[in-house]
């Protein structure tokens, strides 16, 4: 236990980027082939969305900066079986832009035109093997927040395993 005290950073960083290497290789299976899923329609499909402040300089604490955070939620059913899902895309995040378009005349009567948002049903694609996973938006994974993290601190196991052998 005394190496612990000793290197608790060194620890600290080869476990963050198991961590967070693991996360990323986890999510990255469990939706590989996101674009194929079965689809079915969304039901209830509801986005929550909780305001809130967070401390911009953690320096002085003095600016404070704005924070989203969106809440996703939507029922489906798959074979008489009724799940609730809570994931607009692999990735997270709240809905995407989901209409179409239509042009409509001017309710002025003048010669002008207006275009109009014509709003689309949600569909849910789940996981054929594991309905309980669904997405709104089957796009493939790209976990950046995952990469950044176990990219750096990679780096910094690179440093340390270069001054370790050859310093």
């Amino acid at each position: 236990m005394r190496w612990i005290r000793k290197y608790w950073l060194i620890a600290l960083i080869y476990s963050v980027f198991i961590i967070s290497l693991s996360c990323y290789v986890y999510k990255k299976v469990i939706f590989s082939g996101v674009e194929s899923w079965q689809s079915v329609p969304a039901l209830d499909v509801t986005e929550d969305q909780i305001h809130g402040e967070t401390r911009g300089d953690w320096y002085t604490g003095t600016k404070l900066r704005s924070m989203v955070t969106h809440i996703v939620s939507f029922d489906y059913n798959v074979d008489g079986s009724t799940f609730r899902g809570s994931l607009a895309s692999p990735d997270g995040g709240g809905l995407p832009f989901n209409s179409d378009f239509e042009v409509a005349k001017n309710p002025n009567g003048d010669e002008s035109f207006l275009i109009l948002p014509k709003p689309r049903g949600w569909r849910a694609y789940y996981h054929p093997d594991n309905p309980s996973l669904a997405v709104l938006n089957p796009i493939p994974f790209r976990g950046i927040g995952y990469m950044v993290v176990f990219s750096f601190m990679g780096i910094l196991i690179a440093v340390h395993l270069y001054f370790k052998i050859w310093g």
